[in-house]
């Protein structure tokens, strides 16, 4: 083989070192080796690639070579400050600026998201020049790698190193705030607002304490806190740091109000929210929260006009379904019934795999089932039970459909499903509402002794839980429609003994009237119904009471009692049907006491007021009677001929 010619090695080391420098410096205008001229036999990519084995970078280049790198960070290449970092470490593996190198490869790393290889940087460095002037920062960025990486106790623990040994340091504030905010990220809300109070504390004039401010306050809105979480918005509005920022501080300061039920505030900061511009990513949100203000202060349908407009205006925002629900929810309220069903039916077509479907189906339902339409009631507890068998509120779609068939008098499907109620091991609550409406179905249904069966259950299974009182009651209940009124009152005593916080007594007092007044017992009777007046003011048996007490002085034959009762309900009660029934047993009193002309002007008035009264034939036939007996046989005519 040939020697080969001095003059080409140095042709080649001059290509290699051009090479090298425009590596360094970022250059793809690279010369083309193709062009080089080489003797017969030799491959210049050859020689080249042999030589770039053992080269070592020129030293003169390490300081320029630096400040490239620093200089690509600055600009944020990232990516390409990172791969001089990386041939940094290669060509220099001495020098004395490789922590920095690494500060700044880990920093690169960092910002282009590779985390594990950022770690491995920074880890580095603590690892091979632990007491390094720039350990303080590498352990705010091992804490901020972590933290990004949603490791929020690993994060946790550098800042707490960084602020325990590196106390003067300027890498501190940071590792306050970034504390601060990796705890509200744990949902530690009491520790996150500590850390950023501290900060507020310590480093009243830090460029970071807008950040803080604003941060602050979301966490103590997070925490329900809603007047010093307001506090802490307004003070970093008076910031002045940034004008969409501050509009978004509005945005906050809305809610604070809307949960504080500040409802005025909230349209006052509207407008601010969207300042200087309503392209904000949480312009949908005010807008929403318009809506939702005023429903809440009674302008329902003002609100439903901005919810009908947020869905022409942002139909594809994720906050479109939970619109839709309340929409469905205030249309519902204010009785429009059709139009809320027609809603639910669009959130559920529209939005089949959203999690607040399972709320419109049973809504939906539920709604049917106020609107009295309880064949098609049945149908979606039906189907919500089927599509959602493990979800919480199936007890409540169960007890519903049982409703709804007992009230579409389908008894039978009524029955079956309240049992399955009381045998399917749901809450205590649900078993127990069951088995009273089975007995009232049996009662209902002339099956004393079925319901009696199911009563007795509750007074001895659940005596002292809710709904023990009216299983108590409709015992008695039973006893009376069988006219056992004796083993009636003993019931209904016992309701008043064993439960006298019931909210039934007042009912029981009356039922015991009427099982005294049935066996002719009126003076005793009289004392139950005077009870109810007496005690029980708010009863909406008041009227009835009063009416039979004046029944029982009537049969006393008390008449004058009587008339000052019959006339207090006249007076006091007029909108009730016992005003006219008062007005008729008037006119008895005042005949049966032989006040004629005071009977003869109830009963005409009577018949003035209530002509199409079923006692109205009854009064023509008195006056029938009174004139035929007093001889006034064309009169007494004209009122038989009448009935």
């Amino acid at each position: 083989m040939k020697k080969k010619p001095f003059i080409i090695y140095g042709l080649i080391f001059s290509v290699l070192f051009t090479l090298s420098l425009n590596l360094y410096a970022g250059e793809d205008d690279s010369p083309d080796l193709s062009e080089i001229k080489m003797p017969e036999g030799i491959d210049i990519n050859d020689v080249v690639n042999e030589e770039k084995k053992d080269k070592p970078a020129p030293k003169g280049q390490e300081k320029e070579i630096l400040s490239l790198i620093q200089k690509s960070f600055n600009d944020g290449l990232y990516d390409i400050c990172l791969g001089h970092t990386r041939a940094f470490f290669k060509d220099y593996p001495d020098s004395k600026e490789l922590a920095k190198v690494h500060l700044i490869a880990g920093k690169s790393a960092y910002y282009l998201n590779k985390l594990h290889q950022a770690l491995g940087d920074f880890e580095t460095i603590l690892k091979l020049w632990p007491s390094a002037a720039m350990t303080d920062e590498v352990i705010y960025w091992c804490g901020q790698i972590y933290f990004k990486g949603e490791d929020y106790k690993a994060a946790n623990k550098y800042y707490r190193r960084l602020i325990d040994e590196f106390s003067d340091s300027d890498w501190v504030p940071h590792a306050y705030y970034a504390l601060g905010l990796s705890l509200f990220k744990q949902k530690d809300l009491s520790k996150s607002t500590e850390v950023f109070k501290k900060f507020l504390d310590k480093f009243a004039d830090n460029p970071l304490i807008p950040e803080v401010l604003f941060d602050l306050g979301m966490v103590l809105y997070q925490s329900n806190e809603y007047t010093e979480s307001a506090r802490y918005i307004r003070d970093y509005i008076n910031t002045k740091t940034e004008p969409k920022k501050t509009a978004e501080a509005y945005y906050w300061l809305a809610k604070n109000s809307y949960s504080q039920e500040h409802y005025k505030e909230v349209l006052k900061y509207y407008d601010l929210c969207l300042k200087p511009t309503s392209e904000v990513p949480w312009a949908p949100n005010v807008e929403y929260l318009k809506g939702l203000t005023l429903i809440k202060m009674g302008r329902a349908e003002q609100g439903l006009k901005i919810f009908k407009s947020f869905k022409k205006k942002f139909g594809s925002h994720g906050l479109v379904p939970e619109m839709l629900v309340n929409m469905a929810r205030v249309l519902a309220k204010t009785d429009n019934f059709e139009q809320s069903l027609q809603v639910y039916s669009e959130l559920i077509e529209q939005y089949p795999e959203h999690d607040l479907v399972v709320s419109a189906y049973y809504e939906k339902a539920e709604l049917l089932y106020r609107a009295a339409k309880f064949d098609q009631a049945v149908i979606e507890y039906k189907d919500f039970i089927k599509k959602y068998p493990l979800d919480s509120k199936v007890k409540n779609a169960y007890f519903g459909l049982a409703w709804a068939y007992f009230n579409s008098k389908d008894f039978n499907n009524a029955r079956i499903t309240f049992e399955k109620i009381v045998s399917s091991g749901f809450d205590q609550e649900f078993r127990i509402a069951a088995l009273l409406k089975l007995g009232d179905i049996y009662l209902a249904e002339g099956k004393r002794e079925e319901a009696v069966k199911y009563y007795d259950i509750i007074l001895k299974e659940y005596a002292d839980k809710p709904g023990a009182d009216y299983a108590q009651f409709q015992s008695g209940m039973v006893l009376y429609s069988r006219d056992e009124y004796g083993p009636a009152i003993e019931a209904f005593q016992s309701m008043l003994l064993h439960f006298p916080k019931s909210k039934l007594k007042d009912k029981t007092l009356y039922q015991i009237g009427w099982a005294y007044f049935k066996q002719g017992y009126y003076d005793v009777a009289l004392k139950s119904f005077q009870k109810i007046i007496d005690e029980y003011k708010d009863s909406v048996l008041i009227p009835d009471a009063l009416f039979q007490s004046a029944t029982c002085y009537y049969n006393l034959t008390d008449y004058n009692n009587a008339v000052n009762l019959y006339k207090q309900l006249v007076k006091k009660y007029a909108d009730t049907v016992y005003v006219w029934k008062a007005g008729y047993q008037l006119g008895w009193s005042y005949y049966l006491q032989g006040k004629e002309k005071q009977a003869l002007k109830e009963f005409g008035k009577f018949l003035a007021q209530y002509p199409d009264s079923p006692l109205s034939p009854h009064v023509l036939f008195w006056f029938g009677e009174y004139y035929y007996q007093k001889q006034k046989f064309e009169k007494a005519r004209g009122y038989f001929s009448k009935t």
